[in-house]
């Protein structure tokens, strides 16, 4: 049976069945990678909101635990394809409730993808066909949807072509593998309390034509947080602090591909690792600084840029994904990447430093490599044909802050419609006091002014960013597709809608 899009009850809470869910994002006071833009700075207004000024202040983020240094490995698992068939890759998942020890000696209940966070990787190349079984042998309800990934609508995890997937149910996820670049995966009923207790992993799309980077590593690099109480390690929900009602869920505690955070690897001066970045916070945005070593960006969202681009800071907002290559120049070093403070709300707080992962670098230094100088063709999008204003807002009701776009909450947004083949340009206006991290699920976007593609952009407070939306044809790709806030509390609280494409 089909569950309607609509707000349910859940365990005796209100639940947007997104069936739900807000990120690029360079900061917005750098000029790397053409971060500024799209943006039209000092735009919007607080209209006839509710939330004043200052709205914001007096919420401090909750009090960093620091793990002491530790060396340890960043490997993720990776799917078993049990097909042998070439051009297919067929996986098996399943969501069951285990215990993970993010700190050590101590056990923390969570939901998870094959007993493990993240979730095990999923590999395929261009043109394959992706099956993954999955069984939810959860307590509750839940999807998986295939953040960026271009696939058929019934097969997105969310919106009115998707059905929940009830407990002990099963459900087979078919699409091809359509385009290269690192994705991820999580759930899209009760996103913001599915997604934080483990549900999510990462999803490599590659290219056989692309160019070959000399690298001696390819690894995935999940980052998110969690909140935890540090004597016992129970993993605290938080549902009744004003701060995360307002602003999203942080935690107290970083992970790095599940793992706490300042750990050491051990790495060769000189050699480069490219580091697949997968923002999967419900709404830490992490500002990435790689203190002692260098740091060019490659792919944004997955996707290859023209050229490589050195940045000494990179923004990463809940959902985005930026692929990275990293060295450390000098031999007998140690390079820190490090999660340097960035205010996301104004009067909100600046984030406290938080040291991520530590390259420790040997004598032995190889031969110096270097980057391909072109590593993709650009070709700009036709003129839209259609402009939409898209106005990000909140409001405080009687028990509650509601987020809205247009002034409405999900599912009283009403829905736009597109026609495939089309390009469209989407004025996103945030008249808020904080960022906001937006997502379109089976489409990619170019922000205006920029030459690259996208699916999740931050869209800074105040602040109103251009895109030109692709509705490119694919298979399946007519239908109800869901856009939103992926700061997952936000898009729980009404900041979702729907653009139907024909």
């Amino acid at each position: 049976m089909r569950t309607p899009l609509i707000l349910i009850q859940v365990l005796g809470a209100t639940s947007v069945l997104a069936l739900s869910a807000c990120g690029n994002g360079m900061d917005h006071g750098s000029m790397d990678n053409d971060a500024m833009a799209g943006m039209d700075m000092g735009a919007g207004d607080m209209g006839d909101m509710d939330m004043g000024d200052g709205g914001h202040g007096g919420m401090p983020g909750p009090t960093m635990l620091a793990p002491a240094p530790w060396s340890g490995s960043l490997s993720t698992t990776d799917a078993i394809d049990t097909n042998a068939g070439a051009n297919v890759v067929e996986v098996t998942l399943r969501a069951t409730q285990t215990e993970i020890e993010y700190l050590p000696g101590k056990k923390t209940k969570a939901w998870t993808y094959g007993g493990t966070v993240p979730g095990p990787t999923i590999r395929a190349k261009v043109g394959d066909r992706i099956i993954v079984h999955f069984r939810n042998d959860l307590p509750e309800a839940t999807t998986i949807h295939w953040h960026g990934v271009r696939l058929p609508s019934a097969m997105d995890g969310a919106g009115p072509a998707t059905s929940a997937i009830a407990p002990g149910a099963t459900f087979d996820y078919t699409f091809d593998a359509l385009d290269a670049g690192t994705y991820w995966y999580h759930p899209h009923v009760m996103a913001n309390e599915q997604v934080d207790k483990g549900l999510y992993g990462a999803i490599v799309i590659t290219d056989p034509g692309e160019p070959t980077l000399p690298v001696v590593a390819d690894e995935v690099m999940i980052l998110d947080d969690v909140m935890l109480d540090a004597a016992t390690g129970e993993q605290m929900a938080m549902k009744d602090d004003m701060r995360t009602q307002m602003m999203g869920l942080e935690g107290n505690l970083a992970l790095v591909s599940g793992r706490r955070s300042n750990v050491g690897l051990s790495v060769r001066a000189g050699e480069l690792r490219r580091w697949r970045f997968v923002n999967s916070a419900n709404a830490r945005y992490f500002k990435l600084s790689l203190v002692g070593g260098t740091m060019q960006q490659v792919a944004t969202d997955g996707t290859l840029l023209e050229k490589p681009t050195a940045v000494s800071e990179l923004l990463l907002v809940p959902g985005e994904r930026a692929d990275v290559v990293v060295r450390v120049d000098a031999p007998s070093t140690t390079a820190t990447l490090r999660a340097v403070p960035y205010e996301r709300a104004m009067e909100g707080g600046a984030t406290t430093p938080i040291d991520l992962v530590r390259l420790i670098s040997t004598a032995d230094a190889p031969a110096a490599a270097s980057l391909p100088t072109t590593l993709r063709a650009f070709t700009p999008l036709s003129s839209p044909a259609a402009v939409r204003t898209l106005r990000l807002g909140e409001r405080m009701s009687s028990t509650r802050t509601v987020f809205t776009i247009n002034d409405a909450a999900f599912p009283d947004v009403p829905t736009l419609n597109a026609k495939l083949g089309t390009v469209e340009e989407w004025a996103i206006q945030n008249e808020s006091e904080m960022d906001h991290p937006f997502h379109l699920h089976g489409f990619f976007f170019q922000p205006v002014g920029a030459r690259t593609r996208k699916d999740t952009i931050n869209v800074p407070a105040k602040t109103t960013v251009r895109v030109l939306v692709d509705f490119h044809p694919h298979t399946g790709a007519a239908g109800g597709w869901m856009y939103h806030c992926h700061i997952l509390e936000h898009a729980e609280g009404g900041m979702l809608a729907e653009v139907k494409v024909e």
